[in-house]
């Protein structure tokens, strides 16, 4: 007796290819859209910092605007912060950054939950993926979860700081 494997079937295949391309794919949508809250200030920007494997203290920095864009600030040695917030202010920088689709994302607050998309560098293509977190008070978040080709645990907090100028957020990359 010949058992029919019900997996061996095509269409079968198909459709559960299908379905979990759908299920990933809904993880990784985050459509841009404006913010109109107060849960957090948008008048600066946030920074994470962390201890790189150098030893070195660092700071990664991350621009909300009001559009529902963000803007990676990029990630530099807190010693060279003075000397990075002058650079956010020149045309030189920002004509740089416009053409680099990773320093560009978006961002959705939706009550005390945060969660952005933005690309990330690798070998092509560039990979994205969505960070989501809980809004502490609305100078704070912690970033605990990362989608992308699977979900992971993440321990990110952000803290607020006022600047101005803030950079443009016009980019090629988000409409």
């Amino acid at each position: 007796m010949v058992t029919k494997n019900r997996y061996n079937n095509p269409v079968t295949v198909l459709l559960i290819f299908a379905v979990f391309c759908t299920c990933c794919a809904d993880k990784l949508r985050l459509a841009k859209t404006p913010f109109t809250g107060n849960q957090l200030r948008i008048d600066g920007y946030y920074y994470h910092q962390y201890t790189g494997a150098d030893g070195v203290e660092y700071m990664s920095v991350l621009f909300l605007y009001e559009n529902g864009i963000l803007h990676y600030g990029g990630a530099f040695p807190k010693n060279k912060l003075s000397e990075i917030e002058q650079n956010y202010s020149t045309e030189e920088w920002i004509n740089i950054v416009r053409k680099l689709k990773y320093y560009w994302g978006v961002f959705l607050v939706t009550g005390n939950t945060i969660k952005y998309k933005r690309w990330y560098p690798s070998e092509p293509p560039l990979r994205a993926s969505i960070r989501e977190g809980v809004i502490l008070n609305d100078t704070t978040f912690r970033i605990t979860k990362v989608y992308d080709s699977d979900l992971r645990r993440e321990d990110r907090l952000y803290r607020f700081k006022a600047f101005s100028p803030k950079p443009d957020s016009t980019n090629n990359f988000v409409k």
